[in-house]
């Protein structure tokens, strides 16, 4: 997994690119949340294994930043479970299961379904259809150029037009308290998904065109249950 990328979970933040051997320098606005999220892909494509002790300085060095964001990056992660305080409140990556991202795929696999119904039915369905078409495109474009950064970072604009365009925020905020189990990012790190990526889009393009509004809903959930699939075939923890 060298061609690393980081994508952010919540649905209502910007790309954030993560170098790999470099110093990794983050944007002064966010920087705790930027670095999370850096932090929570290493731990969700097991480049953190469970046990591993987070240093302070040495994080601290990798982003170029004081002790303040990296404390706050690690406050932030240890209250989405992904760390846990060790003895002398060392942070320690805490034990991830095949079971617990299992179930977030298919808990977001129903509300990406669910999103995606209501989107194909309402009254800006075809505005968003265009655009859907657009974004589509340009991941084909970028994939055809090798350019996997950029198919990610698309595809992230794709599902949160989809999310936006449903009108239900009480679907958006449940797939928010999911989010730190849902690796966004993975089509960066995992290219050989994103052919099949982008054939389920056509699908569901498709079927939102012909109004097939059931057939809209059962490709959306397939297509993240898919995702979750191919992840977990390509990344283990604890020698899972």
């Amino acid at each position: 997994m060298n061609d690393r990328y980081v994508q952010p979970i919540d649905y209502y933040r910007g790309p954030v690119d993560d170098a790999s051997d470099a110093p990794q320098t983050v944007d002064v606005q966010n920087l705790g949340k930027r670095i999370a999220e850096v932090l929570r892909s290493d731990i969700l494509f097991g480049r953190l294994r469970p046990g591993d002790r987070l240093d302070q300085t040495e994080l601290c060095t990798r982003f170029n930043t004081s002790r303040m964001p990296v404390r706050d990056a690690l406050a932030m992660l240890e209250l989405e479970g992904l760390l846990t305080v060790g003895p002398r409140r060392q942070m320690l990556v805490a034990e991830l299961t095949e079971r617990d991202v299992k179930d977030a795929f298919e808990i977001c696999a129903f509300l990406n379904a669910m999103a995606a119904e209501r989107a194909s039915t309402a009254d800006e369905r075809l505005v968003v259809h265009a655009e859907l078409e657009a974004i589509n495109e340009q991941m084909t474009a970028a994939l055809g150029r090798g350019q996997f950064r950029a198919v990610a970072e698309r595809n992230w604009h794709f599902h949160e037009r989809i999310n936006r365009a449903a009108g239900a925020p009480q679907i958006v905020s449940a797939l928010r308290r999911i989010a730190p189990l849902i690796p966004v990012d993975y089509m960066a790190e995992l290219p050989e998904s994103i052919a099949q990526s982008l054939a389920e889009h056509r699908e569901l393009l498709d079927a939102w065109k012909r109004r097939e509004h059931a057939q809209v809903h059962d490709v959306a959930f397939k297509h993240v249950s898919d995702a979750g699939r191919q992840f977990l075939v390509n990344v283990s923890w604890s020698g899972e």
